[in-house]
């Protein structure tokens, strides 16, 4: 092996971790992948890796349009937040939005759901407290989503766990599923039986 080789062996090593025989990469080290197949050619790439280039590439050139249906006007740093979000949505990565409170992550973060809503349902992950506030947003600023609040019987207005288990099997497109951190972390196999477009964690760091 040349010492430019083993070089580069060392940064891939860095950007990966090792699962059986297999080298796997975070897809957000994927943009960094580039250079190391440039700096040595000789290397082959497979239809994964193309596929995964593609969608950098189409990612770094899409604008996203004014999302349909959405009320109101989206503040310029607005559009521009919600333009990244879908962005890295195409990409296929995930994203921290952390603008400071009260400039509208939870409005553009719709326009992000109205965006993506006919790609299949949506799961919105949100302390107890916040879960009528995401339910009052969407009303006013994206009424055309679908909102199913889900909640523990015991808070008084929430679902049974038969009630549960039949409106997560019937979600669909445009459909946004609104839950807590305590009940998906009590009932996480029953949220896995579906398969969402978009999942938002609203105050995650909590």
């Amino acid at each position: 092996l040349t010492n430019e080789f083993r070089k580069r062996l060392g940064e891939l090593k860095r950007l990966s971790h090792v699962k059986g025989k297999t080298v796997q990469l975070h897809p957000l080290a994927a943009a960094g992948m580039e250079e190391f197949f440039s700096a040595i050619p000789s290397l082959q790439k497979n239809a994964v890796w193309n596929d995964v280039k593609k969608r950098i590439d189409a990612a770094r050139d899409y604008k996203a349009p004014a999302p349909k249906g959405f009320i109101g006007d989206l503040r310029d740093y607005q559009f521009e937040g919600y333009d990244w979000l879908a962005r890295t949505a195409k990409w296929g990565v995930g994203c921290c939005l952390a603008d400071d409170m009260g400039l509208g992550k939870t409005i553009q973060a719709l326009a992000l759901l109205l965006l993506r809503a006919d790609q299949g349902p949506s799961l919105v992950v949100a302390p107890t407290s916040v879960c009528f506030n995401w339910e009052r947003e969407a009303a006013k600023f994206a009424p055309t989503l679908n909102i199913k609040r889900i909640q523990q019987i015991s808070t008084g207005s929430g679902l049974s766990k038969t009630e549960r288990d039949k409106l997560i099997s019937s979600v669909k497109k445009r459909d946004v599923l609104i839950t807590s951190y305590t009940l998906l972390q009590q009932e996480i196999d029953l949220f896995k039986t579906k398969k969402y477009a978009t999942v938002i964690l609203d105050e995650a760091q909590a």
